[in-house]
């Protein structure tokens, strides 16, 4: 239900998960429960599930993407320092995927708040600590948008260029190629 798209059905499923014998099974019914949730812009709903993952089983495999989901909630319902404080819990807890979109959005949130350098160094962290292309691909170029807000011409078309070169799949490459010709 979940692959289909159908996150309303999806969720109400995962939540018919009650006592497995297998705590596998509680945490990825939880998790993917706090993602269909999350689908559904159901931010409290969302924190909920993935917390109860992270309270039930704090050493779960899968209890950075819980961290991760609660700090997208609180995101979104606008509690940015809470938001950061447990993307940085992720971050801490694994050097994976998940901790690679933490850190982006802990930059995401210091951009929004207009701590540009902050947001700089968040992304770079992102762009040249994980092995992620999608994200650091995505980090590149918004590194460079911060460079353009603190007016910084020469490093944000470098930061576009790199983007174009290093990453040329990625879907960014348009707009970063556009920005390089605005800012000549």
């Amino acid at each position: 239900l979940f692959k289909q798209q159908k996150y309303k059905e999806a969720l109400a499923a995962y939540e018919l998960v009650k006592k497995p014998s297998n705590k596998d099974i509680s945490t990825l019914a939880l998790l993917h429960a706090s993602q269909a949730a999350a689908q559904l812009k159901q931010w409290e709903k969302c924190l909920e599930l993935a917390t109860s993952l992270t309270t039930r089983f704090p050493e779960a495999a899968r209890a950075a993407e819980a961290f991760y989901h609660q700090g997208w909630a609180q995101q979104n319902l606008g509690k940015k320092d809470e938001a950061i404080r447990l993307y940085e819990q992720v971050v801490a807890k694994t050097n994976l995927e998940p901790a690679a979109r933490a850190q982006f959005m802990i930059a995401e949130i210091q951009f929004e708040q207009k701590k540009h350098q902050d947001a700089v160094r968040s992304y770079f962290k992102v762009a040249y600590g994980y092995g992620y292309p999608k994200w650091q691909a995505y980090a590149t170029y918004e590194a460079g948008r911060c460079f353009e807000v603190l007016g910084k011409k020469s490093q944000s078309i470098k930061q576009y260029r790199k983007l174009v070169e290093k990453f040329p799949q990625s879907d960014k490459v348009p707009l970063a190629k556009e920005r390089i010709e605005a800012l000549k």
